[in-house]
């Protein structure tokens, strides 16, 4: 307690005696609004500034009508006064023990502010001037504090007003920027949580797309603005649309044609904006999901709806949902709200409370529309008391009642009670918020009025949501409906069915190609036709040229799907096509470089005058390098960085931001791990090398004649894969974003490349097989003939021979002298010859044996 001076002057932060007849009481203090009535007690008056009333002009004449829900608001401040100034636990059992040596105590006046900001900073004003003594009025007649109004556009200018003249105020306004005004706190969230409450409840639900309707106030826009910033923080996208009392349809018309069907509502006329809303079919439908924002009644046992005049509403409130603080009911406290409304006593004590008692003349007080503010204007009403408690000098002012109303926590009837040091704003995460949902009750309905049902389905505490039953909607289910219509006009750009008979057809002839000259290999395999072409090197290049051209059908899979998602089915196309064309490669070249080294092999024994006997395994070095290099390769993409399917977006949104367009494919062009190029890089290194060395191996084979040799085809082929590779792949990279284009080119490349490697090999046989013996006889003395770095040769073959196919070994005599000697051998076929200086066959001996 601080010092006590009997000085008879006023100064400030002194105490002056006032009545020496009363023993030097009461005292007072310059700057403070509390009096020391004697040794144990302290007064002070507490002024209420809260709507009651509302004004309305019916016939020419102006009528004032209580409104419910804020008639239960005063009760409750009532209450609280009443209960601190008896010092009583029957509601908030601890109270007794936080005012335990309190010697403070006051007197409360209501004054209506009839919605009005005008109104209040009017009354507050005609309370500090007003000398006329009252029955509860404070032998002072500053009040110390008072209790503000729920609106902010009430509450602000009694911010302004209290600042100025040093009162604190505690106001139910969440949406008043309290940091802004000196001496204004408040027991409520502040609207920043309850707009963070609703979004995190709509993020729980999966909502991406979001509408709010605000009112266009302080509170709305305040919301408002809280809103878009916890949306954007939970990626969740806003559209808002503001309404005024003349805008209302041109504001539920903006709001049906954005297409959003959740909706957050910020709403005082509730009436008209359901009704106008209903009448365009955005509420009351099973396709909507509405959310109020501190709409109480609804949820009351009391509430009901004219069945005569307002079936519209009855059906718009069906499936609706209400955000509200939320704390267990507290019996207590109802029990005494309802003795209010049964007593008359408490009645009678009530209205002498009231700075108007006359505006009850005629009042029910039988009804009880609840507010989701009521136990938080109850602590409201505690707080200032317990801090004028505990304010460390007994005749306190503003600024220091103000310091121990933010430092004051107790256990209220909302929740812990504790206000920021800085603002004066309830510390957000002491408040929980419920959301209710709401349908119509066939069995509480009467023939006059509807009733409803409403049930608590989720209580957000903190940043987390507890779920306390299913939340059921308009339709009657537990099925949210979609936040926004079904996505129209999708193209996701196909491959159409007549690309892909076209792609089929072209796997089909490159198929039956291979499948064709491979029965003809196996049926001609004993004609020397088909030996000197070696059948083993033939058949390797069917089954190449197979597996290339069944990659088609893999191809085409990735363009033609719908999926939207990761597919593990494409996921394996698009890998089995990277696989087929890789080994169906390997198989094709291997067999070219194959033949070409058993005729260098050839080559080069003949060169040196000696017999040699070529098998097929001496020359398939050539595939099992490949081999092993591109299947090594191809298990590392595979199991470390595969290609997969994927739905690639192109830039055609709707309003949602939901992508129109898009097309499927594998990520050739496009992977997702770039280590990929380090297994894909040295693939195309090794298999181009691959090429150039066979270019190579053919222009050492160019001087045979093509009959026995095929080198010149086997150049041809090399050739054409070269000029397919540099031709198709940059097509190929043009064309990866159009799934069609990509499928046809695609197709026709590997159609092609078959082709190429097949026909050249085989079309020649087809003209061969129809020359008899002596005609190949000729054309291996023509052959024979051609002066080359082998030198000359002559054979002769007979036509039996030729037929049955009977290897003949040539076994020359040699001229010393003699620098080039010739050798043709073609799988089995061992010729061996020497020259004479001329370069002609001295002379030969045939001998057969068994072919190899």
């Amino acid at each position: 307690m601080a010092s006590v001076s009997n000085s008879s002057d006023a100064v400030d932060g002194s105490i002056t005696n006032g009545d020496s007849d009363r023993g030097g009481y009461p005292w007072t203090r310059a700057g403070s609004s509390v009096v020391q009535l004697d040794e144990n007690t302290r007064f002070g008056h507490l002024l209420g500034l809260h709507t009651l009333s509302t004004t309305e002009v019916i016939n020419g004449e102006v009528e004032r009508s209580i409104i419910n829900v804020f008639y239960t608001g005063t009760a409750a401040a009532f209450l609280a006064w009443k209960h601190f100034e008896e010092r009583r636990g029957d509601i908030l059992p601890n109270l007794p023990s936080l005012l335990d040596g309190c010697d403070f105590h006051m007197s409360y006046q209501l004054h209506d502010n009839r919605w009005s900001g005008l109104e209040a900073a009017t009354n507050l004003l005609g309370a500090l001037e007003d000398d006329n003594n009252r029955e509860n009025a404070s032998p002072v007649g500053d009040p110390f504090a008072f209790f503000g109004d729920y609106w902010s556009s009430v509450s602000k200018p009694l911010a302004i007003l209290g600042g100025a003249f040093q009162i604190p105020q505690m106001t139910l306004a969440n949406a008043v920027e309290l940091g802004d005004f000196p001496f204004l706190s408040s027991t409520t969230a502040s609207v920043a949580r309850d707009a963070e409450a609703a979004i995190l409840f709509f993020r729980d639900l999966g909502v991406k797309d979001l509408a709010g309707i605000f009112i266009n106030d302080s509170w709305g826009n305040s919301f408002h603005a809280f809103m878009r910033k916890f949306a954007l923080d939970h990626g969740i996208r806003l559209t808002s649309f503001s309404y005024d009392k003349n805008n209302i349809e041109r504001s539920i018309i903006d709001l049906k044609e954005s297409k959003r069907r959740h909706v957050i509502a910020v709403m005082h006329d509730w009436r008209q904006v359901l009704r106008i809303a209903h009448q365009h079919g955005i509420v009351g439908n099973p396709e909507y999901f509405w959310l109020a924002s501190e709409t109480k009644s609804w949820t009351h046992d009391t509430f009901r709806l004219d069945k005569e005049t307002d079936a519209d509403l009855a059906h718009a409130l069906h499936g609706i949902a209400t955000i509200n603080p939320y704390v267990d009911p507290n019996p207590a406290f109802e029990q005494a709200m309802s003795d209010l409304r049964n007593d008359p006593t408490v009645q009678q004590e009530y209205l002498s409370t009231m700075a108007e008692p006359e505006l009850f003349d005629g009042f029910d007080f039988s009804v009880y529309e609840p507010s989701p503010f009521l136990y938080s204007t109850f602590d409201a009403i505690l707080t200032m008391g317990i801090a004028a408690c505990n304010t460390p000098h007994p005749l306190f002012n503003a600024s220091e009642l103000f310091q121990t109303i933010t430092q004051t926590s107790f256990m209220g009837l909302s929740g812990n009670i504790t206000l920021d040091p800085i603002t004066g704003v309830r510390i957000s995460e002491t408040v929980d918020f419920g959301i209710e949902y709401i349908l119509l009750s066939e069995e509480k309905s009467d023939d006059q009025s509807f009733r409803f049902d409403s049930r608590l389905a989720t209580v957000v505490v903190g940043h987390q949501l507890e779920h306390r039953a299913p939340m059921v909607f308009n339709d009657n289910t537990t099925i949210l409906p979609p936040a926004i219509p079904p996505v129209e006009g999708v193209n996701l750009n196909l491959i159409p069915p007549a690309a892909l008979v076209v792609g089929y057809i072209m796997a089909a002839v490159a198929i039956s190609t291979s499948f064709g000259f491979c029965t003809w290999t196996v049926y001609n395999r004993a004609t020397p036709f088909v030996r000197v072409s070696q059948p083993f090197f033939l058949f390797q290049l069917c089954l190449g040229t197979f597996l290339m051209a069944l990659a088609i059908i893999p191809l085409s899979l990735p363009g033609s799907s719908p999926e939207q998602g990761p597919n593990r089915g494409l996921d394996a196309a698009c890998m089995s096509v990277i696989w087929l064309v890789a080994l169906g490669f390997v198989i094709s070249m291997s067999a070219l470089l194959s033949k070409t080294w058993r005729l260098i092999k050839l080559y080069q024994s003949g060169s040196r005058l000696r017999r040699i006997n070529i098998k097929i395994k001496d020359v398939m070095l050539p595939f099992v390098v490949l081999m092993v290099i591109n299947v090594t390769l191809l298990l590392c993409i595979t199991l470390v960085t595969p290609f997969t399917y994927q739905r690639v977006d192109m830039e055609n949104y709707d309003q949602f931001g939901r992508n129109l367009e898009s097309y499927g494919t594998c990520n050739y062009f496009r992977p997702t791990d770039t280590r990929v190029w380090a297994f894909v890089i040295p693939l195309w290194l090794v298999d181009s090398i691959a090429i150039f060395i066979g270019m190579y191996q053919c222009y050492r084979t160019r001087n045979l004649a093509r009959e026995i040799s095929e080198s010149y085809y086997l150049t041809l082929i090399m050739g054409s894969i070269i000029e397919t590779l540099c031709l198709g792949v940059p097509m190929l990279v043009v064309a990866s974003d159009n799934p069609t284009a990509s499928f046809l080119v695609g197709s026709f490349l590997l159609c092609a490349s078959c082709l190429t490697v097949l026909l050249p090999i085989f079309i020649p046989k087809f003209y061969a097989r129809k020359r008899n013996a002596q005609s190949v006889m000729n054309l291996m003395r023509q052959t024979s003939q051609q002066r080359s770095s082998w030198g000359r040769s002559d054979m002769t073959l007979t036509a039996e021979q030729m037929r049955t196919g009977i290897t003949p070994v040539f076994r020359p005599s040699l001229d010393p002298s003699s620098a080039n000697g010739v050798l043709r051998n073609v799988s089995g076929l061992d010729l061996t010859s020497h020259v004479d200086h001329s370069g002609g066959f001295m002379n030969a001996s045939i001998q057969s044996h068994s072919v190899r």
